[in-house]
């Protein structure tokens, strides 16, 4: 089954000097969310890319572990926009659906197996749908 990624945020910024990111970390993270809820980190090893990129025959063990996706979580509303806002917290917004910051940690945590790495800091209840103006038939009734 085929995910449609409906947002992305960068987590960390890359130094193009060091190679690093400016954390001082070989690991570059994104955020990705889906139409359905979920919420994926895509981490590139960026040393690894370094290697790749220098070798004429690129060793087979970097190719495939260059890159890693990790499931963060699922059954959120749909996710409209992704902002990254420092110290592990991202705010997640849907158009229809409630929206919410959400603390990303390290490591899983027991408590929910469908949201294993994040726990929800504050929610933002949904308004939608909103109307601005309501018609009505102006069709006169006899009587």
């Amino acid at each position: 089954m085929a995910t449609t990624v409906s947002a992305f945020v960068q987590v960390d910024s890359f130094n193009r000097e060091t190679g690093l990111t400016e954390e001082h970390s070989s690991f570059m993270r994104y955020l990705f969310a889906s139409e359905t809820g979920d919420l994926y980190l895509l981490g590139f090893q960026l040393d690894l890319l370094q290697q790749i990129k220098q070798q004429t025959q690129p060793d087979q063990r970097a190719e495939n572990s260059f890159m890693n996706v990790e499931f963060l979580a699922s059954k959120l509303s749909d996710c409209s926009s992704l902002v990254y806002l420092g110290n592990s917290c991202v705010f997640y917004s849907s158009k229809q659906g409630d929206s919410y910051i959400l603390k990303i940690w390290s490591e899983p945590r027991a408590a929910t197996p469908d949201q294993p790495y994040i726990t929800t800091e504050q929610t933002f209840e949904s308004l939608a749908p909103i109307s601005d103006l309501n018609l009505r038939s102006t069709k006169a009734k006899k009587g």
